[in-house]
């Protein structure tokens, strides 16, 4: 129970529901509250990802997902630092899982953020 004092934070939140029940809104929200240092005080980086976007599902590589976001390749410098703190600094945001196409599964590091 995380309302527990003793409790340990999650470390995966998973959030379902019926298409149009807001869960894209609910993510865009909490980038937002981040952003404007209302929510997860503690976390440095809010990565947002979002897989109804169709180039995202070909992505293999974080290299191959900053260089679709960024003019330049910050994946060495992300990857050293989510490595560095262990990951517990940084939040992954990711919309649309459930529309993620299954036979993309094993060979998308979209999987591997999860797990």
């Amino acid at each position: 129970d995380p309302t527990e004092a003793n409790s340990t934070p999650p470390t995966r939140i998973l959030i379902e529901g019926a298409p149009g029940i807001g869960k894209t809104i609910l993510t865009k929200e909490i980038a937002y509250y981040w952003a404007t240092q209302k929510v997860l005080l503690s976390v440095e980086f809010v990565f947002v990802l979002y897989l109804r976007n169709l180039s995202l599902r070909e992505v293999k590589s974080t290299e191959k997902l900053f260089l679709l976001y960024t003019s330049r390749n910050i994946a060495s410098e992300v990857d050293e630092y989510l490595h560095g703190c262990g990951g517990s600094k940084a939040v992954f945001l990711i919309d649309g899982f459930d529309e993620f196409p299954a036979h993309l599964h094993e060979n998308s590091f979209i999987v591997d953020i999860i797990k």
